[in-house]
């Protein structure tokens, strides 16, 4: 089983030793707030590399004796064959579009260090497509992965509104580590103030029911299923450098025809057939595409024809 490591795993093992200084120190410093108020205190997740600098990933068994952990229902197995995991997703998106979208989801492993890399390569993923294409499974997928922890689901409209009154939902991104929603109504991006802090980790003010306001700085992906276009009522590269846009062309029926696919319904309604033949191999494909993150960045060029459909839809002009 999937475990994640925590303040007394770390320091029963000598892995502190191989934390940069920097994350090492931010660490400890977590641990005497905690031990000075007793209270549970929140620290970005630890990070450890190899003398390269490199991301090296060490999983530990499941055990009652650590605390504040959460168990996902899958085993880690490096050698997971990937065969259907590949067919699965290559019907859905091509190669390049993969990329970008599992280099963005992989993010989420530790969005700081890639932030600190790369200041504006995860952008806001905005999935297009009508009808069962498989933007809703891969959210399933991701779902299971993090055993639900740090997922939240605040759609665009939800954005939109908190920038002219008050909006309770964004409480959500103080904890959240992924952010991915189903829209049915579209807004126009540029106008969205709190959206577009969200995009890069700005300071953004939220609230709790029955709470005071607090400034938080996101640290959570943002990915939106729409079936249509978003508005941009302007050219503007702040905004146009925060989003972009892949487009799922392929649909799935259990009754397919013409260019439509065979429908698997084990992919999204059957979670220990997930947990058995896509999970392993799927977190397999997001550790190596993180460290590919981590050396390459993003090249998001094979899909800016998708955001020029967008600049032209939203035109006065074409409307």
């Amino acid at each position: 089983m999937i475990t994640f490591l925590t303040e007394q795993n770390v320091l029963q093992t000598e892995m502190m030793s191989l934390l940069d200084e920097e994350n090492k120190q931010k660490y400890i410093d977590m641990l005497e707030r905690a031990i000075s108020s007793e209270e549970e205190e929140e620290c970005e997740t630890w990070r450890l590399y190899d003398k390269n600098k490199k991301p090296k990933f060490e999983l530990i068994p499941h055990s009652p004796d650590y605390y504040f952990t959460y168990c996902a229902n899958f085993d880690y197995n490096p050698e997971a064959p990937s065969d259907y995991f590949d067919k699965v997703l290559s019907d859905m998106i091509d190669e390049k579009k993969q990329s970008i979208l599992l280099r963005v989801i992989a993010s989420s492993f530790d969005l700081l260090e890639v932030r600190k890399r790369f200041a504006r390569k995860i952008r806001i993923l905005l999935l297009l497509g009508e009808g069962s294409n498989g933007k809703d499974t891969i959210h399933e997928w991701v779902e299971q992965l993090y055993a639900g922890q740090g997922i939240t689901a605040i759609p665009l409209q939800a954005f939109k509104t908190a920038d002219k009154s008050r909006e309770f939902s964004l409480a959500g991104l103080a904890t959240s580590k992924v952010n991915w929603a189903s829209e049915s109504e579209v807004v126009a991006l540029e106008r969205c103030k709190n959206l577009i802090n969200f995009a890069t980790g700005d300071s953004m003010k939220v609230e709790e029911k029955y709470k005071n306001p607090v400034i938080i700085k996101p640290a959570a992906i943002g990915i939106f299923n729409l079936n249509s276009l978003p508005y941009l009522e302007s050219n503007i590269e702040a905004v146009l450098s925060r989003f972009a846009i892949i487009k799922f062309e392929t649909t799935f029926s259990s009754n397919p025809k013409g260019n439509q696919k065979k429908a698997d319904p084990r992919l999204k309604e059957d979670k220990d057939f997930v947990c058995k033949e896509i999970l392993p191999a799927f977190l397999n494909r997001l550790i190596k595409e993180f460290n590919l993150l981590l050396e390459e960045g993003i090249d998001y060029s094979t899909i800016e024809g998708a955001l020029f459909d967008m600049q032209y839809s939203s035109s006065h002009l074409h409307r």
